[in-house]
């Protein structure tokens, strides 16, 4: 930003560093406009002026290209024009947009209030105000990657260049560091930018020299990190309290609490919303901090263990012992961990290092190989050593390439189910109180060793250097680069302390007199991999498809790693078991899978049936996030009693709990514990499905008797009908569609066919309408699905319809989920009995674990699988082999399957995801798109159809008479009869619920119950509580609008998928997506957001705070989620 004539002129990069840091944006103003008041920025950055260079470099490159290419070049540049006058750059770039320059080269762009030169705009075909031609932005960077700062500012150059041609391109491109040109959709970025932008103006227009934002309220602070940390030092700010959140930082201040003195002091005896165990260790940990402050070693206490926790938790010295630390580089698409160090000690006793290191995915794929063949290795020659290391993300990155490269699955299986791993940031953070303000190595290390003179100073600075040698690489191996030598003496240092740190705690083991609790060596679930014939047969279709063509390589890649889909989704599930019963009943309240800290209350057992065995026993429990577990087939669901040693199965029942009040009752037969925590029971035996997986695969490794359909799928071929040769199944605009579907359908000739189905388009009713037809044929048809709810919802349709219609059909399901099985004369079966109810006509309703049955091969004409979008690939190959034909319907843009694990290449996506990849609507060759919803009015339809379905949902026109008429001289927030609404509400702290929201919402919802609604037929009626949806993504929030609004329909997402209501409340929840549950990618995922706003036949009112449109974001995925959320802010219908 600079000054011109006495006003403000902002470049891109301006907001690149509000999107980074708020308040380095706050200072540059400052310094800017107020010099004097200004402190000293950080020291400036030796090698900026370095990697100026490189990249003017690179951006001469690609203009030499350009003309190499034969475009015709206008060189805008200041040494080309003589002259750096903006207003003469900006005029020769008019004119060089007029006379249709293919490239022009540092073009001057404006919107004012910003201003800036653009690497290149290139000429493309698409009429605009210059003509039959438009332009759109490219620009150079050094990165390997594309980063999304680099985005908004192209974003930004991208929205003054349709200012000047009257049209917006469609693509943005940025060239990186290696040469490659990558492509991106502007409309995929844009809106997070403007919001983004609009924050960013907005702050500048409320700028007051005497207002400086609170520092920690940014993550980073650019050039004046010192400055920032003096003063939040000075400030005594709760933020330096080690482990606390912003959530609890607001509870605080909410009390009266606003410095680390204050909580020290403090005689509240607790803090409205938070545990009180929190409460107390925050105070606890306040007041060591600050008895601690300027003491080097700092005061520390070491805790008495708690259930095996603490300095328990240290296993013995062994020899052979491995100090173990990754570095990792998070700004590559997907991570890339480069480097995997190792510190361990010689038959003489010398401390060694070992060092594995990776620049690329094939690299890393071979580095991950080599440490855990080491590693095991040498675990099996010394079976009591152990792999140390400090915080979990080396297990985490184990787990997540062992799954997403397919290798060392069973040593790394091994080495965990046997505690070889050793979290020392767990024992520590568990073991002791320690006087500083974070529990990072770093600060732990104050204790045990003096000052690091390393060149390269944290993790922060690793990610930075490296990536500075990924631009600028002066060397190839450390050998070779001073930079990557630089980042490997870090690496050992971190080794080493990580050595020197648990030789301390064994000090302080030994002197507390702590023995080591040794844990238990977990069953193993798993058949142990040896050379099985199920790892023969994959192993043998690895070795094969190096042999294949491309194509057939593919597949059978593909068919080898879906062998083994089910052991590694079952391994986080027990990995989860392990984490949750090695942790404390405290930490657990961070668990939303978890109900923590439960007490036994003096309510007398009681039978919950009168043919009960065991008794029932009601606890209580504190207000907490807790995602309570779903009942199955009208069962109870099951769950996990821990104890703090111990687990035992229990049973959830659900219709006396209250959590409201804090009354939770569960039925066991074991010893009734006073004090535990329950855990999630989410295992679920996936047998016969594996084993038919197998068979499948066996007959293609064999070449003779794999279903057709099947491989049709996984090969991506158009479905084959019999007498068709268009490329288009049906024509979009083929009168009677329905009976044209229908008799695609039974021209299917052993292949499959999709059914895409958005929101309100009627997937329901067309399917019950096929099957029936299939049905009155004589043909036997399966309908499958993930839940029995799905299949039964379906299975219902389909037998009322054909009574209606006197079509015979004889229909069975293996599960009852309502009254209306009965009523439709559904008949009740088991899996086992299958076979015994095939007949013409019939129509058998059952999970995959009924399909994949050996029994029922061959049995069915026609499978139709139902929410296709929530159905793996692994479970659809599975059931195949019980048909000839397979109807995938569904929608991959509404709920997503729940996958647990991680698989290599695509063995683990759904079947939509598989088939369509990141096509939002199937191709006109592969399926049908029933393209027009019966549900939403336009104005609904249209941010729908725009955010997720490409501009290709169509509106009935009958939806447009759904509308909530606005009283006359109204000026609330309510302000329109029909279309997506977004009430913004700003508040601070919240993670997992905002009663700010909640307010707002009562007030709005009572609003709306004093108006009318007009439905389709023209007929009005007053709003009542039924015609409202009230939605959440997290329970804590459902469950604060229950209380607000008792007679309400509220609930999460996933309920509501399949209804709808004229009004939608969509709550946001959080504050700060950073801090929310489950992170970005669950707040903001495409699919959610699509269900919880297309649930609305009139009105979408989302309540949230505005900041989360523009939240920081690590990644272009990220910021592709948040940007469909950010097309809400300022949304008009076009």
């Amino acid at each position: 930003m600079y000054l011109e004539n006495g006003t403000l002129v902002y470049s891109p990069s301006d907001i690149t560093t509000f999107m980074a840091s708020p308040f380095a944006s706050w200072m540059e103003r400052l310094a800017l406009e107020y010099p004097d008041r200004s402190p000293e920025p950080d020291p400036a950055d030796e090698l900026g002026g370095v990697l100026q260079q490189r990249g003017l470099q690179h951006e001469a490159r690609q203009l030499q290209q350009f003309r190499e290419q034969g475009f015709t070049v206008a060189d805008l540049s200041e040494q080309a024009l003589g002259s750096n006058s903006f207003p003469l750059r900006q005029q020769a770039t008019l004119e060089a947009m007029r006379a249709g320059y293919g490239i022009i080269y540092q073009a001057a762009l404006e919107q004012s209030p910003f201003r800036g030169y653009v690497d290149f705009l290139v000429k493309v075909s698409g009429s605009s105000q210059l003509g039959d031609y438009h332009y759109e932005v490219w620009d150079t960077k050094l990165s390997l990657s594309v980063k999304p700062a680099a985005v908004v500012q192209l974003c930004c150059y991208t929205d003054m260049l349709t200012r000047l041609q009257g049209i917006q391109p469609h693509h943005l491109v940025v060239v990186t560091g290696s040469g490659e040109a990558r492509t991106l959709k502007v409309e995929d970025y844009l809106y997070y930018y403007r919001s983004l932008r609009n924050r960013f103006l907005a702050q500048q227009q409320a700028f007051d020299p005497d207002q400086m934002p609170d520092p920690a309220d940014s993550t980073s602070f650019g050039r004046w990190s010192q400055f920032a940390e003096h003063l939040l030092d000075t400030q005594d700010h709760l933020s330096r309290v080690a482990n606390i959140t912003r959530s609890q930082i607001k509870k605080l201040n909410q009390s009266g609490i606003h410095t680390c003195t204050a909580l020290t002091s403090t005689e509240l005896p607790r803090i409205r919303g938070m545990q009180q165990t929190r409460f107390e260790y925050l105070k606890t940990q306040a007041t060591l901090q600050l008895a601690s402050a300027g003491q080097i070693p700092p005061l520390y206490e070491i805790l008495k263990p708690d259930n095996g926790q603490g300095l328990a938790l240290l296993p013995p010295h062994d020899d052979a012992d491995v100090f173990f630390d990754i570095e990792g580089f998070p700004l590559e698409e997907g991570g890339l961990e480069y480097l995997w160090g190792n510190t361990y000690f010689d038959e003489a006793g010398q401390r060694q290092f070992l060092d594995f290191w990776a620049h690329n995915p094939k690299q890393e794929k071979q580095a991950f190989q080599s440490f855990i063949q080491w590693a095991y290795q040498r675990w099996q020659s010394n079976p009591h050593m152990h792999i140390y290391h400090y915080a979990s993300y080396e297990v985490t990155a184990c787990k997540r390439l062992m799954g997403r490269y397919g290798v060392c699955e069973y040593e790394v299986d091994q080495l965990l189910r046997h505690g070889v791993f050793v979290d020392l940031y767990r024992i520590v953070k568990t073991g002791l109180l320690l006087g500083e303000p974070r529990y990072s190595i770093k600060n732990v290390e104050h204790l045990y060793r003096g000052k690091r003179d390393t060149a390269v100073g944290n993790g922060g600075d690793s990610v930075v250097v490296y990536e500075r040698w990924r631009e600028i690489p002066d060397g190839d191996t450390w050998e070779t680069s001073q930079i990557l030598r630089d980042i490997r003496d870090y690496n050992r240092d971190d080794c080493e302390s990580t050595q020197e740190l648990t030789a301390w705690l064994r000090e302080q083991q030994a002197i507390h007199g702590i023995e080591w609790v040794a844990p238990s060596v977990p069953d193993n679930k798993d058949q142990q991999e040896a050379l099985t014939e199920l790892t023969r047969l994959r192993n043998q279709l690895l070795q094969r498809m190096e042999q294949e063509p491309p194509t057939q390589a593919i597949l059978t890649e593909h068919l080898a790693w879906t062998l083994e889909f089910h052991r590694r989704e079952a391994k986080p599930v027990w990995w989860r078991l392990f984490e949750r019963k090695a942790s404390t009943h405290d930490e657990l309240l961070d668990d939303i899978d978890c109900l923590a800290c439960c007490t036994l209350t003096d309510t007398p057992a009681f039978k919950p049936t009168p043919k009960a065995r065991n008794l029932a026993y009601t606890y209580t429990v504190e207000t907490q996030e807790f995602k309570r577990p779903r009942a199955s087939g009208g069962k109870d669901p099951k769950m996990i009693l821990f104890d703090g040693t111990d687990t035992h199965d229990v049973t959830w029942l659900a219709e006396h709990c209250d959590l409201n009040a804090g009354h939770v009752v569960i039925q066991l037969g074991k010893t009734v514990p006073s004090f535990m925590s329950l855990l999630p029971n989410e295992y679920v035996n996936p047998k016969p499905i594996p084993e038919s997986i197998q068979s499948v695969v066996t007959a293609y490794a064999q070449g003779q008797g794999y279903p057709a359909a099947i491989m049709d799928f996984l090969q991506r071929r158009p479905p084959r009908l019999q007498g068709h040769e268009s490329n288009t199944i049906i024509p979009a605009d083929t009168p009677n569609r329905l009976q044209a579907i229908i008799t695609a359908v039974s021209r299917l000739d052993s292949s499959y066919l999709v059914l895409q189905g958005p929101p309100g388009t009627g997937k329901t009713f067309t399917g019950k309408h096929i099957i029936a037809a299939l049905v009155g044929q004589g043909k036997t048809v399966g309908i499958t699905s993930n839940s029995h709810a799905a299949i039964n919802n379906l299975l219902v349709g389909v037998a009322s319809h054909c009574r209606e219609e006197g079509i015979e059909a004889h229909c069975c399901c293996t599960s009852v989920t309502g009254d209306d099985i009965a009523a439709n004369g559904i008949h009740v079966i088991k899996n086992d009995q299958i076979a015994e109810h095939i007949r013409p006509g019939c129509v058998i309703g059952t999970t995959a674990w009924g399909f994949s049955r050996d029994d029922v091969a061959g049995l069915f004409d026609y499978l139709f699988v139902d929410e296709a979008g929530q159905v793996s690939v692994a479970n659809l190959i599975g059931v195949s082999r019980s048909c000839r034909n397979l109807i995938l319907m569904g929608d991959q843009m509404q709920l997503s399957q729940p996958s647990q694990g991680s698989h290599p290449q695509d063995s683990g996506k759904s079947v939509l995801d598989y088939l369509l990849k990141d096509n939002p609507v199937v191709p006109p060759d592969m399926g049908i798109f029933l393209e027009t919803t019966y549900r939403m009015h336009q104005a609904v339809n249209q941010f729908i159809s725009d955010a997720i379905y490409a501009g290709q949902l169509q509106c009935h026109h009958g939806n447009n008479h759904q509308v909530i008429p606005v009283p006359s001289g109204y000026c609330g927030l309510l302000d329109q009869p029909a279309g997506v609404l977004f009430i913004p509400v700003e508040h601070e702290g919240n993670t997992q619920a905002s009663e700010e929201e909640v307010d707002q919402i009562a007030e709005l919802a009572n609003e709306l119950l004093t108006r009318t609604f007009t439905d389709k037929a023209g007929q009005s009626r007053p709003i009542g509580w039924d015609d409202m949806l009230f939605v959440a993504p997290y329970n804590h929030q459902v469950n604060y609008l229950k209380q607000a609004m008792p007679q309400a329909r509220v609930g999460s997402v996933d309920r509501f998928q399949g209804q709808e209501a004229p009004v939608v409340f969509f709550s946001l929840c959080t504050s700060d997506a950073a801090e929310a549950p489950r992170g970005i990618d669950f707040l903001y995922e495409k699919n959610r957001i699509n269900v919880a706003i297309s649930r609305a036949q009139a009105l979408a009112i989302v309540v949230g705070n505005p900041a989360l449109f523009s939240t920081p974001v690590n990644s272009l995925g990220q910021m592709e989620k948040v940007n469909v959320l950010a097309r809400l802010e300022g949304y008009v219908l076009r």
